[in-house]
């Protein structure tokens, strides 16, 4: 079987004496002639999961194969099932990994408020990440607002949009994401080092259109008319991560940041012709922190 790049970013049913299974094989096999006990533990472990919660295999277009795979192929073969549903992207999970690693660690070094995205990508991976990763982006267009050092742009252009777009502030971690782009050939991809309210009206509409973490840093008079226009450049998905606050006025200002109520935002998105898909709560970074931090996501009727 032979993936096409107008597959990546899509799922595809592979069967397992295709030939791109031979490494997945090759693998196993000698994991099981060695007796592995990691191997064996895991296979136990599948042998014991339902089939329909098993995640699909990554397939790599750049290096054009299997990335994994190899325990949940075993354990479905064993059951008799004949194939198995890859995602194809447009790199392999290695690089993926390397390039996460690689930004922590300059972030780590470098000065300023750094650390704290850092901390923050931490205390969000397993929540954030994981409900945006399962989004699809294949063929569609993508604008991150505070792309920061663009981990949401890289995985948007890993999982197939064709055209993304990232504006950040800070140029010390601009030139984060500008260096990763470089390393990953994603030429899909282009940073912006601007602030947004100067820049905003350069730009029109993208398929999905994403803000998280910044809208809170914006001034009181200043948030409406952002959330207006974020709205406005949404042709269908819109992607908020902001802090909120449960009841009252429609804004609370504190500690220099902006909080919006849950139910007037709520109205706001409906008001624009948006319907909310998913709410996930955040963690904060300080317990004494006022309101709650959570991503919405919301698609246009």
């Amino acid at each position: 079987m032979k993936i096409e790049k107008n597959q990546i970013g899509q799922t595809v049913f592979i069967l397992f004496d295709d030939p791109l299974f031979d490494n997945v094989w090759r693998v196993g096999n000698n994991w099981l002639r060695k007796r592995d006990p990691k191997f064996l533990a895991k296979l136990e472990k599948f042998e014991n999961v339902p089939i329909e919660e098993f995640d699909n295999i990554y397939y790599c277009y750049e290096c054009q194969r299997l990335e994994d795979g190899c325990h949940r192929s075993w354990t479905m073969r064993n059951k008799g099932h004949q194939g198995y549903t890859a995602f194809v992207g447009r790199t392999c999970w290695a690089k993926i990994f390397y390039l996460h690693r690689a930004i922590n660690n300059l972030i780590k070094h470098a000065p300023s408020r750094m650390p704290k995205d850092l901390l923050w990508t931490v205390a969000c991976k397993d929540k954030k990440w994981n409900v945006l990763s399962k989004m699809d982006y294949s063929g569609k267009t993508y604008l991150d607002v505070g792309s920061q050092s663009g981990y949401s742009a890289f995985m948007g252009w890993n999982r197939g949009a064709i055209e993304v777009v990232g504006v950040e502030l800070r140029k010390e971690i601009f030139d984060i994401a500008e260096r990763m782009k470089g390393i990953l050939n994603a030429n899909e991809i282009t940073f912006y080092n601007a602030d947004w309210l100067g820049v905003k009206d350069r730009f029109d509409k993208f398929d999905i259109v994403s803000c998280m973490g910044l809208m809170h840093y914006f001034k009181h008079e200043d948030y409406e008319i952002v959330l207006d226009d974020l709205c406005k450049k949404a042709l269908h998905t819109l992607i908020l991560e902001l802090r909120v606050k449960d009841c009252g006025a429609a804004y609370f200002v504190t500690q220099n940041q902006t909080l919006i109520a849950v139910d007037y935002l709520e109205r706001f998105v409906m008001d624009r012709g948006f319907k909310i898909i998913n709410k996930v709560d955040i963690p904060q970074r300080h317990a004494s922190t006022p309101g709650k931090r959570g991503l919405w996501i919301m698609e246009k009727i």
